[in-house]
């Protein structure tokens, strides 16, 4: 989901138009009733799952089967369902998460967070290395990680 303004939806897509660093959020599906949210949200983790009510999984319904539509894993022969909203079915677009679940959170503190920040550093730090793979043709491989106590 990149970063919108309020009351903007996304066109639901395989990949953001805008690339990972400029999304407002990131979702990955685990199974049918949980969800795992990264966000760049600046506080510590919650000690225990958010619950999320029927537009939230309306919202996440659509952007997993807009995909799946398009390109991610699906079953062909079967047809998921699709929360009925404001008299339409679609899978066209959809609308960020996590501003309705963490206090605080939106388009403006995920653009000027901190931790997303510290990772444009780290990105920038790796593609200015113009670092060519070995002669056995290995490639170097970045593990980068921003700690929540730095922005405590």
């Amino acid at each position: 989901m990149p970063i919108l303004p309020e009351g903007v939806k996304a066109p639901v897509a395989t990949q953001p138009a805008t690339g990972l660093l400029n999304c407002e959020e990131i979702r990955f599906p685990i199974d049918p009733k949980r969800v795992l949210l990264f966000t760049w949200a600046n506080n510590l983790d919650t000690p225990a799952p958010l619950r999320g009510g029927d537009d939230i999984a309306a919202d996440l319904n659509r952007a997993t089967i807009g995909q799946a539509e398009q390109e991610w894993f699906h079953h062909p022969e079967r047809r998921p369902t699709r929360l009925h909203r404001s008299g339409v079915f679609s899978t066209e677009e959809c609308a960020p998460i996590g501003r309705r679940l963490l206090p605080d959170y939106g388009s403006v503190p995920a653009f000027e967070s901190p931790r997303r920040r510290e990772a444009a550093r780290c990105i920038e730090r790796m593609t200015e290395e113009d670092e060519q793979p070995s002669e056995d043709g290995k490639i170097s491989i970045y593990v980068g990680r921003v700690k929540a106590e730095a922005f405590r």
